[in-house]
Formats: C-alpha cells, sequence, structure tokens
C-alpha cells in the first residue's frame, strides 16, 4: 500500500507494524522513515499529523481461513485504527482488508467500521477488488475503504476498472476447464489452494466454488499457461 501510494505521488511519513519480520522488511525498503511497533502505544501524541492515515488492520480474525472471532479476537484492532484517525484528524483514511470482512456477524462488523468512520465526520466508499483489476496474474479479492473528512475531495484517484461478479459454472464447464489445463483433480486442487474433495464436490455439481475461485477457474481457462502463477492465490 505504501509503495502505490507514492508511485501516486505521496510520501511515507511513518509506519506501524509490531511483526518483527515485516518490521525489518519495512526498514530495508524505508530506511529514513519513522517506525513504531505496537499500534496501543501510537496516537496524536507521538505521530505526525498527516493527510492520509491508511493501513490493513489484522484480517485474521474475519477471514474464512481463520475462527472468524470478529471483535473477541485480540488482534481485531480496528478499534485502534479508529482511535487514531480520530486523534490524528487527517483529510483522507483508506483502509484495506479481506472479503469476510464484509460478512462476518452478518455484516454487523463492518457495519460498525462505516458508522465509526460517519462519526468521526467522513464520507465513507468502499470496493471489493481484486489484484486481476490492475494486471496482476492472481485473484487476491480485497475491501478497500476510502474515506475523506466532508468538503475535502481533492485527492485525484485514477480510475480502476472493477471486473463484473463472477457468473455460476456448471458442473461440466469446471470439469473442461481441468481437462483444458490437462491437470488431474489432485493438482487442481493444489493450484487453488483446496482439497480434492472439493474439486470432486464443485465437478459433481454438489457445490460451487468460492467468488476467488470462480474468478481463478476463468483466469485459467484463458490463460492455462499461466496455472503456476496461481498456485495457493486463494
Amino acid at each position: 500500500m505504501d509503495l502505490g501510494l507514492e508511485r501516486a505521488g505521496m510520501k511515507t511519513v511513518w509506519q506501524v507494524e509490531i511483526d518483527e519480520y515485516c518490521h525489518k522488511v519495512l526498514a530495508k525498503h524505508w530506511p529514513d522513515v519513522k517506525r513504531y511497533s505496537d499500534v496501543h502505544d501510537c496516537g496524536a501524541h507521538n505521530l505526525e499529523r498527516v493527510d492520509l492515515v491508511c493501513g490493513g488492520f489484522p484480517c485474521q480474525p474475519v477471514s474464512q481461513a481463520g475462527q472468524r472471532k470478529g471483535d473477541a479476537d485480540e488482534r481485531w484492532l480496528w478499534p485502534e485504527f479508529a482511535r487514531i484517525v480520530r486523534e490524528l484528524e487527517p483529510r483522507w483514511v483508506l483502509a484495506e482488508n479481506v472479503p469476510g470482512l464484509l460478512s462476518i456477524d452478518d455484516g454487523r462488523l463492518f457495519g460498525g467500521i462505516l458508522r465509526d468512520l460517519a462519526s468521526l465526520g467522513y464520507a465513507v466508499e468502499w470496493e471489493c477488488i481484486p489484484a486481476t483489476a490492475v494486471g496482476a496474474p492472481h485473484i487476491r479479492d480485497r475491501v478497500w475503504i476510502l474515506a475523506h473528512a466532508k468538503g475535502q475531495r481533492t485527492l485525484t484517484v485514477r480510475d480502476v476498472t472493477v471486473p463484473e461478479p463472477p457468473k455460476p459454472l456448471q458442473a461440466q464447464q469446471i470439469a473442461q476447464v481441468r481437462k483444458k489445463l490437462n491437470v488431474s483433480q489432485s493438482l487442481l486442487a493444489k493450484i487453488m489452494n483446496t482439497s480434492v474433495k472439493t474439486v470432486q464436490s464443485w465437478e459433481q455439481g454438489t457445490s460451487q466454488p468460492s467468488g476467488c475461485a470462480l474468478r481463478m477457474l476463468a483466469f485459467l481457462n484463458r490463460h492455462p499457461d499461466r496455472q503456476a502463477e496461481l498456485a495457493g492465490a486463494c
């Protein structure tokens, strides 16, 4: 996110990252940027005021790959993100997370994020954009939340074409994609980061692939020579 914003003409002023390895990666690429380890210790007392506060708060509490404990998970750090926004009062806020954020707790957590930003005086927009929308060879859907202080809409954002939601596939279509790739069910399962049993259920018509898997299958159908690039992308 930092790199993309810098390419758009912005400057990174500070970073917050508690993971030691990730902290070292940031230090390597942004040696002159001030870094903090624990978001709980950050706020108006030590963070420089900026035009935009951005970040991807931990996804584990809402990810389909986890236990989905939501705000009962100690890693649910949106309240800290919102606190920093309240203290620094930036003109813009940009947040990122996985699509599971939209459905956790029947949407109540996501609704709470929108309410928090609205109560702080921001107008909010959001969209789920896959990496393929900007030319990457993998799906990786992500929810992007963009908020601006009311009356402060002076940031120029490059237009991004967001693909239409994938249409359900018939069982025979999934089998045809696999045959076109000339791979076994076990290899397709590895590429799709799922189980052989799941692939079999798709081909038998007893279950449907997720939105991410549908987009990946569509991509593989168009570019069968690039299957190695997609292994585990879902």
